[in-house]
């Protein structure tokens, strides 16, 4: 697409899915300063809670306001079958469908069979969804580390 913000948004869901995203975990292995990649969030690092990226976008409490405005963008998707599988998603209580969801979804059978029933429209909700979440806890992270430049 032409939209650079969208694309911005997709490249960090990229760096994600594909485990290139620069979290605690990933640069440890360079990264004198902190050997056991550990979430530099006081609460979490106190209980030695490695920053992965399940940590990042589902459970450090760091971001559980941003998570909680994108809970709601979730359940307020134009199609009727998106916000279903959102909603069955986010309460499956699957850390595994959860970041399937947020990283690729067309990989999870339901939104499949939904795309086949009611049409491409379910991906470009569900894909929106996904940008949206990863690249505002992103955000949310660069702003806590004092890197966020954005002009």
């Amino acid at each position: 697409g032409s939209n650079l913000y969208e694309l911005a948004k997709a490249r960090i869901q990229l760096q994600f899915l594909i485990s290139q995203y620069r979290s605690a975990k990933l640069t440890r292995h360079w990264s004198p300063s902190n050997p056991q990649g550990l979430c530099t969030f006081s609460p979490c690092y106190q209980s030695c809670t490695v920053e992965s990226t399940e940590h990042i976008l589902m459970y450090c409490p760091a971001y559980i306001r941003t998570r909680d405005i994108l809970i709601s963008l979730g359940l307020k998707p134009r199609n009727p079958a998106s916000h279903s599988l959102v909603t069955s998603s986010l309460l499956a209580n699957s850390e595994q469908t959860t970041m399937q969801l947020l990283l690729d979804c067309s990989a999870l059978p339901n939104v499949i069979a939904s795309a086949q029933a009611y049409g491409d429209e379910i991906y470009k909700d569900l894909f929106y969804f996904g940008r949206t979440w990863c690249f505002s806890i992103h955000r949310e992270r660069k702003k806590r580390l004092g890197q966020w430049n954005f002009q």
